[in-house]
């Protein structure tokens, strides 16, 4: 068997980059290259629910006025890495997967990488973080869908304080917490400023502390030799504590 038949025909495409469809059309013509006429049918796999990814290619269609067949299955992402390594020995394989950058690093030796768009043009085109698809031997996923951590709050709790704005930094939050949470005679809060608790019954934990540790200035991963190193230990010069165990301290704190 020739090895690069284990490989999946087109590309990763990554649950992570804004909404950007023109890529399954880029699939729906790759292969056809023998026929103008002829119109293959590409097979996507992915984590996406089916309909939230029919929604999309449905809107794509009317937007470009294109016609092309793709057939998607929604894949469980507990057990869509077992049928992948499944259909890849069996010569089964789709044409490209759809799913959440964190599981794109175990499928760098599974996918072709695209070396038709220059770097430049990726960074142009797509949101900033979309980076991370950018290996040195190409660009091995395309954004396609964006799902960020959005903070919401709470007009009339903030105008009954005497608050008119809500914080637009992380430094603002210890003085509004001061104002804004409440506790009964037994010490039980009933009013807090912010939904954070424990780790386990904070949804998207994961997701919330990463991005704080983030804009504190660490990375969290680098990439060093090819494998994959932590830097939360990591301080930059004059800084007293690493940006990740600040981030955890204002967390907890």
């Amino acid at each position: 068997m020739n090895p690069e038949n284990n490989k999946f025909k087109i590309i990763l495409t990554a649950i992570f980059g804004i909404l950007v469809l023109v890529g399954i059309v880029t699939f729906a013509t790759f292969r056809s290259s023998d026929s103008k006429n002829q119109q293959v049918e590409i097979l996507v796999w992915g984590t996406m629910k089916q309909s939230v990814f029919n929604s999309y290619i449905e809107k794509l269609r009317q937007d470009r006025n294109v016609e092309f067949k793709l057939q998607y299955t929604e894949k469980n992402i507990n057990t869509i890495d077992a049928e992948l390594v499944e259909a890849i020995a069996t010569g089964r394989a789709p044409d490209a997967i759809l799913i959440p950058h964190e599981l794109e690093k175990r499928y760098l030796d599974k996918v072709y990488f695209l070396t038709s768009i220059s770097v430049r043009n990726f960074t142009d085109t797509y949101v900033e973080g979309s980076e991370i698809y950018v290996q040195p031997s190409g660009i091995f996923g395309l954004p396609f869908a964006i799902d960020p951590l959005v903070m919401y709050w709470n007009r009339d709790l903030f105008s009954s304080a005497g608050i008119a704005n809500p914080p637009k930094t992380w430094a603002e939050f210890p003085l509004l917490a001061e104002k804004l949470t409440k506790s009964d005679a037994n010490a039980n809060i009933t009013q807090s400023l912010a939904s954070l608790g424990e780790y386990r019954n904070v949804d998207n934990a994961k997701a919330l502390i990463s991005m704080l540790i983030m804009q504190a200035g660490s990375p969290i991963i680098s990439v060093e030799g090819g494998y994959l190193r932590s830097t939360l230990y990591l301080r930059q010069q004059g800084q007293v504590v690493a940006p990740a165990v600040s981030a955890m301290n204002f967390y907890t704190d």
